[in-house]
């Protein structure tokens, strides 16, 4: 029958003193002493790795990390849509009745509102603009596809803006003045827009690229194209109507608003239309500092100290205000850099190439913290903030992780959109005010590469982390060694005490008691004589007693 039942102990209890007992417990408990000691060891490399783990992230600490920072959300790639089946514009007699109404807009500074296409009361707004632009021609802030795609630009902004033309379509009945003309212009990252430009720009090429100054009127809606075999849908896309429209390669230099003629002089309004909230850099005071900075390179005060921007920049982010065109010393850790195109191809006040780079720092200051119910607490500590330059200059892009410093003037905060993401927020405990992250922007002359910082050098504790580690598995293995050897010791005196019991319970056993059992121990020497005693007279008997005969 199978026994089933746990193993027993013996008689003896756990700790046996019977040599089988002992034999079999021996290889087993060497080969766990061995796998003892190989465990040990594992856990030793594996804190040692640990160990140099944290060396290594100690050493790098202050090195930058070298990620791209997002700072543009690009809008998705729109149809095409088609200048197909739409009607022409009212007749003039009908634009004329709206002069009225499109006077009191313009007193107010508001732009005219309208449904799917522009009606008679937004081209009577149109013409009368014109007019008081020609006489005061506006500082056109440059724009992209990607801002007018995503409405980064107010209605009624006078604009810049570039792209390919694919087509062009007569808009005005014949005989209207003004006549109008409608363009399908084809802008960066696959972005459209609809032109209305002069009759007089016909005579355009479709297919050349071409550059046209206007403004802004808001969203249109237009039919889709069939022509890329999906069905016919409506496209969303922004209306612009062109004061001037030509190709980009036939514009002269006469023809570039940035230009100063006569002595340099600021516009007295310069920073007051800067939004720090608005997602796209305003050209007019950017270019215009771009101008001032350059000038500032043969100013007696270029070599003046400035003030830290790193330490005061809390105050800057509270009002931002009250230190734009002040001169700033910041230096930081670059994230990214690239080569401003819209400069390079406008070259504001001679300025032919800027260097715009995004860097990080992490510097002492205020900070506020909002919690789940609203209140917000100011502390001074650590702050990780963003920081940008506009370098004017022909200098090298420095590359990630470089450490840089720069002297110029502040101009706004730039702020980028950021795409939400509340396990991130919640996983760090950071309630977001909103959705845009900002940066500190200066325009500069130039740049500095800072050498980098000393690293600490770990050599000497690498060594001695191994020496240790050597020293201290070779006393483990003496001391298991040891340890083994009294062991040994232990038992054999235990197997020669056993042997003894064992020969005397035999003789208890076949009867010859314990003085034969004590026989088989070997005989003792017989005890010393003394020899005074032997020479002495025997006793004589007690008192009393009767002599034997």
């Amino acid at each position: 029958m199978l026994d089933f039942r746990p193993r027993k102990d013996g008689a003896h209890g756990r700790f046996s003193l019977d040599p089988a007992d002992h034999v079999r417990a021996k290889a087993p408990m060497s080969r766990r002493r061995v796998w003892h000691l190989i465990s040990l060891m594992v856990v030793m490399l594996v804190t040692g790795g640990m160990f140099y783990k944290f060396l290594s992230g100690l050493r790098t600490a202050i090195t930058p990390a070298t990620d791209q920072l997002k700072h543009e959300v690009m809008a998705p790639a729109m149809r095409r849509p088609s200048l197909e089946g739409l009607g022409a514009f009212p007749m003039s007699s009908a634009i004329r009745e709206q002069e009225g109404n499109a006077a009191e807009l313009i007193k107010t500074g508001t732009a005219p509102l309208w449904i799917d296409q522009p009606d008679a009361s937004t081209l009577a707004w149109i013409g009368a603009t014109f007019r008081r632009d020609q006489s005061d021609p506006p500082l056109p802030q440059r724009v992209t596809g990607n801002d007018l795609a995503l409405g980064h630009v107010h209605a009624g902004s006078c604009v810049l803006f570039s792209g390919m033309l694919e087509d062009s379509r007569t808009a005005s009945e014949p005989g209207a003045d003004p006549g109008w003309q409608r363009m399908l212009v084809r802008l960066d990252a696959n972005q459209y827009a609809e032109v209305l430009a002069p009759a007089s720009s016909n005579n355009l090429p479709v297919g050349n690229v071409v550059q046209a100054v206007g403004r802004y009127l808001g969203p249109a809606v237009l039919p889709g194209s069939s022509a890329d075999g999906h069905p016919a849908a409506t496209v969303k896309l922004p209306l612009i109507a062109a004061r001037s429209i030509s190709q980009a390669a036939a514009r002269v230099a006469e023809e570039n608003p940035w230009q100063m003629h006569g002595a340099w002089q600021l516009p007295d309004d310069l920073y007051t239309s800067i939004d720090d909230n608005l997602l796209i850099l305003e050209t007019k005071p950017y270019y215009y500092t771009l101008g001032q900075v350059k000038l500032d390179v043969t100013s007696p005060d270029a070599q003046a100290p400035a003030a830290d921007a790193n330490r005061h920049a809390s105050e800057i982010h509270q009002t931002p205000s009250a230190f734009r065109g002040k001169r700033f010393t910041v230096h930081g850790h670059v994230f990214s850099a690239w080569e401003d195109a819209e400069v390079a191809q406008d070259q504001p006040f001679g300025v032919d190439r800027v260097v715009r780079v995004i860097m990080w720092s992490e510097d002492w200051g205020l900070y506020d913290q909002q919690d789940s119910s609203g209140k917000v607490t100011t502390s001074n500590k650590l702050v990780l903030r963003a920081f940008e330059i506009a370098a004017i200059g022909h200098q090298a892009l420095p590359q990630p992780g470089d450490i840089i410093s720069a002297t110029g003037r502040f101009l706004r905060l730039r702020s980028m959109e950021v795409k939400p993401d509340p396990r991130r927020d919640a996983s760090s405990q950071y309630q977001r005010q909103s959705d845009k992250a900002f940066t500190f922007l200066f325009v500069t002359d130039g740049f500095t590469v800072l050498p980098p910082p000393a690293q600490y050098d770990w050599t000497l504790v690498s060594i001695i982390t191994i020496v240790v580690s050597v020293a201290f598995a070779a006393l483990l293995l003496v001391l298991a060694r040891r340890e083994s050897r009294k062991q040994e010791l232990v038992f054999e005196s235990v197997r020669r005490l056993r042997d003894t019991r064992g020969r005397l319970h035999a003789r208890l056993r076949t009867g010859q008691g314990p003085e034969a059992a004590a026989s088989d121990a070997p005989a003792a020497a017989p005890p010393a004589i003394d020899a005074s005693a032997a020479d002495a007279p025997p006793s004589p008997a007690p008192p009393g007693s009767t002599p034997t005969g």
